[in-house]
C-alpha cells in the first residue's frame, strides 16, 4: 500500500467508523427513551447518519481524522453527534433510573457494535491480500466504538457516565452517598466548562488527563470486544 493509498484508506475507514459509532450511539439513546415512553424521540430512532450529525462536531471529527491519517497523530479536538433531546418526566422509569438507562444505552450500543465487527478478528480470519483491508476496517470500526463508549462513560456532565454515576450514588442508602449525590448534582451546570478545560489541558500538559480517565474503561471494553487477545 503506497503512502497516498494508505492515507486515503485510513481517512475512508476512519470516516466510516465514526459515522457508524455516532449513528448507533445516538440512535440507541433515542430508542431507549422511546421504549420508556418519550415518543418525542421517534424521529431520532433511525440509523440514517444524517439524523445524528452535528455540523460543528462533524467538522472537528473531520479535522482530527485527516490530521491523524496524514501525521499518524491526533489533535485534542473532540467531535460529537447531535444530542438526543428527551423529556425525563415522560419516561415510565422516573428519576435517575430512567435517565441512567437512556444514558447507558449509547455506550452499550457502541460496545455491542464493536463486538460484532471484531468477530472476524476473534474468529481468526487469516490476513491475506484479499482480507487485509476488510480486517483493518473491522478493527478500526471496533476500536472507534470502544473509544467512543469509554469517552462517553467519563462521569462528567454532559457525558453519559455522569447520569450513570448519579443513579448509582442515588441508589445507595447511606448518609455519605446522599451528600455525594447532592455535591455531584451541583456540578451539573458546570460540567461542560469542566470538560472543555480538560480538553484544553491536553494541548498544554505533557500527558492527557482524558486518556488516563478513559484507560480503565478502554481496557475493560477491549477485553469484552477482543477477548484474551487484547
Amino acid at each position: 500500500m503506497s503512502d497516498l493509498s494508505g492515507i486515503l484508506f485510513n481517512v475512508l475507514s476512519g470516516a466510516i467508523s465514526i459515522l457508524i459509532a455516532i449513528d448507533v450511539h445516538e440512535c440507541c439513546h433515542a430508542w431507549a427513551a422511546y421504549q420508556l415512553g418519550d415518543y418525542t424521540t421517534k424521529d431520532r430512532v433511525t440509523l440514517n447518519p444524517l439524523a445524528h450529525l452535528d455540523p460543528v462536531g462533524t467538522l472537528f471529527m473531520g479535522i482530527n481524522l485527516f490530521y491523524g491519517a496524514v501525521f499518524r497523530s491526533s489533535l485534542p479536538l473532540i467531535g460529537w453527534g447531535k444530542p438526543v433531546v428527551y423529556h425525563p418526566h415522560l419516561l415510565r422509569k422516573k428519576g435517575r433510573v430512567g435517565m441512567a438507562i437512556v444514558a447507558a444505552a449509547g455506550p452499550v450500543a457502541n460496545v455491542v457494535t464493536a463486538v460484532v465487527f471484531a468477530l472476524p478478528i476473534r474468529l481468526g480470519v487469516p490476513f491475506t491480500s484479499a482480507s487485509i483491508y476488510l480486517l483493518q476496517l473491522c478493527y478500526t470500526i471496533a476500536m472507534t466504538n470502544v473509544v467512543i463508549a469509554a469517552f462517553n462513560l467519563i462521569p462528567i456532565p454532559p457525558l453519559d457516565g455522569y447520569s450513570v454515576l448519579l443513579w448509582i450514588v442515588n441508589s445507595i442508602r447511606a448518609g455519605w452517598a446522599y451528600r455525594l449525590y447532592v455535591s455531584l448534582s451541583r456540578l451539573e451546570s458546570y460540567g461542560f466548562q469542566a470538560l472543555m478545560l480538560l480538553i484544553m489541558a491536553d494541548w498544554i500538559l505533557p500527558f492527557s488527563i482524558l486518556s488516563i480517565a478513559m484507560r480503565p474503561m478502554i481496557w475493560v471494553a477491549g477485553l469484552i470486544v477482543f477477548g484474551a487477545r487484547w
